[in-house]
C-alpha cells in the first residue's frame, strides 16, 4: 500500500455536535494525498455515531477507553505512516487549503524546518466568527522568526496547537507528548522541537479554532499556572542559550558582549511578562548577566519598572490569592456553623433520647397500672 504523505490525526471526545464537521473539512483539503486517523478517546455521547457515517477509504477509524489528549495523540504519531503530521481536535475546522500552503511552506524551506504553524479565525459554538475576546489578542503577535518566537514563548504559548504540521521525523528526534502534563502537553514539545528544528508561521487563518468555554488548553487556574512555571523553569536549565538566540551560535560571549546582553535582556522581559513568580529569580538572574557584560547598556523604562518596583502581574497574583484567602475564610466559616448546628442537633438528639426514655417509663407504668386494674376486676 502506498504511503501516504500525510498524516491528520482527530482525537475524538465527547463532539456529537462538531465532529462530523471536523471530519469533513479534513476530507475536502485541496491536498488529497492523507490519510485521516480518527481515534475516539472513550466517549460516552454519540460521537463513535457521527464518526462511522463517513465512508471513506483514507480514513482509519479506532476506538478506545478513556486516556486523555496526550496518550491519544502519541497513538496518532506511532499509527502515522506519512511523512508530515497533523492533528486537530473534535470541535475544530481546517481551511480547505490548509494542508496545501502548509506542504508549501516545508518544500520552499531549509531542512532544518520542522514545524509550520499559521494564523487562526475563532468562531462560536455555532461557528461563528468572533471579533472581540481577549483569546484572540492571546495569539495575535508579531513574531515570525524563530529568533523571535523561541524567547517569547517563555512569556506565553501563543502557538495556536490546532494550526501546527511537523515532520513526523521531528517527534522521532525529541520524543511524543508528554503524558503527565494535563495542560501544556503542547506548550513541552514546542519548546523541545525548537532546540532542534526551525518554525514558520503562516500569515494567514488555515483554521478555524472554536470558542466555547470548555477549551481545556486554555484554562486559567493556580494549577495551569504551576505546571506552566514547572515546564519553563526545566527549560531554561536544559535549553542552551545559543538554542534560543540562533544567531548567537558560534560567537563567544567576550566576542559579542552587546549582543549577549540585549539577548539576556530581551528573554529577562519575557519571563516578567509571564505572570508566574516562580520566574523572577530566573529574570533578575538574566538582567544580572546583561549588566556584567555590557555595564553602560541603559534599560529602556517598562524593564525598570518590572524589575525596580513590584510586577503588576504579582499585584495580580496577591489579587488571586486574596480572593482564594477570602474563598477559605468563608468555608472555615461555613464549616464553623455547621460544627455549631451539628452540637445544637446532638443535643438536641440527646433530649429526644432521654424524653423518649421517660415516655416508655411512663407507658410502662400505665401498662402495669392497666393490667393490676385488671386483675381487680
Amino acid at each position: 500500500m502506498k504511503r501516504p504523505n500525510v498524516s491528520v490525526v482527530i482525537p475524538a471526545y465527547n463532539h456529537e455536535r462538531y465532529v462530523s464537521e471536523a471530519i469533513r473539512s479534513v476530507l475536502d483539503q485541496t491536498f488529497r494525498d492523507f490519510e485521516l486517523i480518527i481515534i475516539n478517546d472513550g466517549s460516552t455521547d454519540g460521537t463513535e455515531t457521527e464518526i462511522l457515517k463517513f465512508k471513506d477509504d483514507r480514513i482509519r477509524y479506532y476506538s478506545q477507553s478513556n486516556r486523555g489528549l496526550s496518550a491519544t495523540l502519541n497513538r496518532g504519531i506511532d499509527l502515522a505512516r506519512g511523512e508530515y503530521f497533523s492533528f486537530l481536535p473534535s470541535d475544530d475546522l481546517f481551511f480547505p487549503e490548509k494542508i496545501e500552503t502548509q506542504l508549501e511552506e516545508f518544500q520552499t524551506g531549509s531542512p532544518d524546518l520542522g514545524m509550520v504553524f499559521s494564523r487562526q479565525m475563532v468562531v462560536d459554538a455555532n461557528g461563528y466568527e468572533i471579533t472581540e475576546d481577549p483569546i484572540i489578542e492571546w495569539f495575535d503577535v508579531p513574531y515570525r522568526t524563530k529568533e523571535e518566537i523561541f524567547p517569547a514563548l517563555f512569556e506565553k504559548n501563543f502557538l495556536p496547537a490546532p494550526t501546527f504540521m511537523g515532520r513526523k521525523a521531528c517527534f522521532e528526534k525529541v520524543g511524543s507528548f508528554d503524558e503527565s502534563l494535563r495542560y501544556c502537553q503542547d506548550y513541552d514539545i514546542w519548546l523541545r522541537m525548537l532546540r532542534v528544528y526551525d518554525i514558520r508561521i503562516v500569515d494567514r487563518a488555515l483554521l478555524r479554532y472554536r470558542w466555547h468555554g470548555q477549551n481545556l488548553t486554555y484554562a486559567k487556574t493556580e494549577r495551569a499556572d504551576f505546571e506552566r512555571a514547572v515546564l519553563l523553569l526545566k527549560a531554561i536549565k536544559i535549553i542552551d542559550f545559543t538554542d534560543i538566540f540562533p544567531s548567537l551560535k558560534g560567537l563567544e560571549k567576550r566576542e559579542a558582549p552587546e549582543r549577549y546582553a540585549t539577548s539576556y535582556r530581551v528573554l529577562a522581559g519575557h519571563l516578567l511578562k509571564s505572570g508566574l513568580i516562580e520566574l523572577v529569580p530566573v529574570a533578575y538572574g538574566l538582567m544580572e548577566e546583561a549588566w556584567k557584560l555590557e555595564p553602560s547598556l541603559e534599560l529602556e523604562k517598562e524593564m525598570e519598572d518590572l524589575v525596580q518596583r513590584r510586577p503588576h502581574f504579582l499585584d495580580l497574583r496577591d489579587e488571586r490569592l486574596g480572593q482564594l484567602s477570602q474563598q477559605v475564610a468563608d468555608l472555615n466559616h461555613r464549616l464553623n456553623r455547621l460544627h455549631q448546628l451539628q452540637s445544637v442537633l446532638e443535643r438536641q438528639r440527646e433530649v429526644m433520647e432521654q424524653q423518649e426514655k421517660e415516655w416508655e417509663k411512663k407507658r410502662q407504668r400505665l401498662d402495669q397500672q392497666e393490667k393490676e386494674m385488671i386483675e381487680k376486676t
